[in-house]
């Protein structure tokens, strides 16, 4: 019975339910045992024994055994049934977590795949439009959304434009202009977060007109954010009502922080690229008006490389006349070519004001700008002007005019610094070939007064002189003949003759130097022949002119020949009573061989013939100019030879 008892107290230990079973189960059996034992009192002598002797007591304490075993076997299904219960609700609680988190996960690598993708579409182009036109597809895709757009500020920041899209028809891109704070992207422009409209109809801050033009039933909308500043908006937009979780907003602003680098990147390429087409384009204009020294010329192909330079509309050469205090403009190109020849005071206009102080200005609103008098804003508007670029001209400190490029809304639109620092860097190297144009002007000017001045002097020491001879020589031949010395006459008419084709030979020699030739159009060959058939030939000298092969040198060492030729022909026909003369001219060799000779008188040439017109050093120092040298040989009585060596 003890063991009965410690083996259900063993056994039902672990719950208050099965102690109280077996107190329960003990005690009727004590009071069973108790009333057994005074009815067999009773009933039974004492003689018989002790009463848990008797057939109804063990009877009775089988039964209870029984009872017990029964109700333990039943608590501990049970408990067992219970337990099973709980551990089937934990395994289930516990794989309903894991399927979450398994969802969760897969999520957030199909986040990653998608994230990856689309810095794979960002980072493909460096084009600032093929990165907005990528990110807006890309998005698109990944969001499963059926339209979508990205909206950028103009850049005044007062509208903002679609500058990509997909699936938004043209009419709408066109019309769509939204200011700040005005509409949900207005107010995610403004505010710099993100906002979700998932049934349009129900946010009175929703523009009605490109909902219902596009049939946007629900759209979400992120800013993006490029150094601290909202470049734009982009909106994924669906045609149903949309219920937007979690992932879809953190998706999207990852991928809007992604395309922040992007367009960072690409604005960087971008501005490096147009940095180095300036400097490129600046070399190209710089060595294209270093190339002509015509001022007309110039100043027009200084204007239209500065056009092209800047992507400008159109533009204009202003020079100053600052006693007038006005300004000309003596060139102009694209919508301002009519400008040209038009003068304006400098006081009232853009023009003027970098003139009269000097600066550069950008002005991206024309027909608003303070500095522009009145008559000149409605010359802008006929033009539909909205942008111009002004650089000054200055030399020594002195402004010499401006150059002027402008825009129109539909072209070139608006200009930046960077346009700016390369026009002024343009006006730079524009003044100074401008200049330089100028100088070449009056030089040449000088030039023509110089040889007109020489040609004066030459016909006083030689055509006029010898014509004065002539004269004396008629007189005496006239005075011979009345008194009857014919000998005498006919001495004087020879002498006649001589002089008469001494001074005819002059005259031609003048007049095929008033007529210059064009070395740069005909070459040094064809200028040399025609010098000697127009002047050697017809003055009765034999000539001799030989050339290896006609090809062309550079133009500085043809001049320089032609001149020392000229030099030397000069000497022979004048001064050195030559009968003939041979030209030998080597061209297609590593050495350029220039070779005069004649057959007159010759000279000394130690003796210091300078001062008798032979200008010797002058030929010198064009040899020496060419990086050549020059070669003289002669001596009294057996003719000349001038030989020039150039290295080629």
């Amino acid at each position: 019975m003890i063991y009965s008892l410690n083996f259900v107290t063993r056994n039902l230990s672990r719950s208050r339910t099965f102690a109280r079973i077996t107190f329960l189960t003990f005690s009727a059996f004590c009071g069973l045992g108790v009333a057994g034992c005074d009815a067999s009192n009773a009933l039974t002598p004492t003689s018989e024994g002790p009463f848990w002797q008797t057939w109804w007591f063990i009877g009775l304490l089988i039964f209870a055994l029984i009872v017990t075993i029964i109700g333990l076997s039943r608590m501990r299904v049970a408990s067992v049934e219970a337990r099973s219960r709980e551990l089937a609700d934990e395994v289930e609680e516990r794989t309903h977590a894991l399927e979450l988190r398994t969802l969760e996960l897969e999520r957030q690598q199909g986040e990653l795949t998608a994230l990856y993708r689309a810095d794979e579409q960002l980072h493909r182009y460096l084009e600032l439009d093929e990165v907005l036109q990528s990110l807006v597809d890309t998005a698109i895709e990944i969001l499963h959304a059926d339209k979508g757009a990205l909206l950028i500020w103009d850049a005044k920041r007062e509208r903002m434009h679609v500058e990509a899209s997909h699936g938004i028809t043209k009419e709408t891109k066109d019309t769509v202009r939204i200011l700040a704070g005005q509409g949900i992207a207005g107010i995610v422009a403004q505010t710099g977060e993100l906002i979700v409209v998932e049934d349009v109809d129900a946010d009175e801050r929703v523009t009605r007109g490109i909902v219902d033009a596009e049939g946007i039933r629900s759209f979400m909308q992120v800013p993006i954010k490029i150094g601290g500043e909202i470049f734009g908006v982009f909106s994924a937009d669906y045609t149903t009502p949309h219920r937007f979780d979690e992932h879809e907003k953190r998706l999207l602003t990852s991928l809007a922080q992604r395309a922040a680098l992007a367009i960072e990147n690409a604005r960087l390429y971008e501005d490096t690229k147009n940095r180095l087409a300036q400097v490129n384009a600046l070399q190209e204009t710089i060595r294209a008006i270093a190339s002509t020294l015509d001022l007309d010329h110039l100043l027009t192909l200084i204007i239209q490389q500065a056009a092209t330079l800047l992507k400008a509309d159109g533009g204009m050469i202003n020079l100053v006349d600052w006693e007038r205090m006005e300004d000309d403009v003596v060139a102009a190109t694209g919508i301002v070519d009519f400008t040209l020849g038009i003068s304006g005071p400098l006081e009232g206009s853009l023009s003027g004001w970098a003139t009269l102080r000097d600066q550069p200005l950008i002005s991206n609103d024309v027909q608003q700008d303070i500095r522009v008098h009145p008559i000149g804003v409605g010359f802008v508007g006929k033009v539909n002007l909205s942008s111009a670029a002004v650089a000054p001209m200055t030399i020594k400190d002195q402004v010499m005019g401006t150059i002027v490029v402008v825009g129109t809304v539909e072209g070139k639109g608006q200009f930046d610094q960077n346009e700016l620092d390369a026009l002024v860097a343009f006006a730079n190297q524009a003044a100074i070939a401008i200049e330089n144009a100028r100088l070449y002007e009056r030089a040449q000017q000088l030039a023509v007064i110089e040889e007109r001045q020489r040609l004066a002097r030459e016909l006083h020491d030689s055509v006029t002189q010898a014509l004065y001879g002539m004269t004396l020589y008629a007189e005496a031949m006239a005075r011979q003949l009345a008194l009857g010395k014919i000998d005498l006459a006919s001495d004087q008419l020879r002498e006649l003759q001589s002089t008469a084709q001494e001074a005819l030979r002059e005259m031609r020699l003048l007049i095929f130097q008033l007529r210059p030739p064009d070395l740069e159009e005909d070459g040094l060959v064809t200028v040399l022949r025609t010098r000697l058939e127009a002047v050697e030939a017809r003055a009765g000298l034999i000539m001799d002119f030989n050339v290896d092969r006609e090809v062309r040198v550079p133009i500085e060492i043809e001049e320089g020949l032609y001149r020392i030729a000229q030099e030397a022909l000069n000497n022979a026909l004048k001064h050195a009573s030559a009968q003939s003369v041979s030209v030998c001219l080597t061209l297609d060799a590593p050495t350029i061989v220039l070779e005069i000779r004649d057959n007159g008188i010759g000279f000394d040439p130690d003796a210091g013939l300078e001062d008798a017109g032979l200008g010797l050093d002058g030929m010198y120092e064009r040899a020496a100019e060419m990086g050549g040298k020059l070669i003289v040989d002669s001596k009294p009585g057996s003719g000349s030879t001038i030989r020039v060596e150039v290295p080629r």
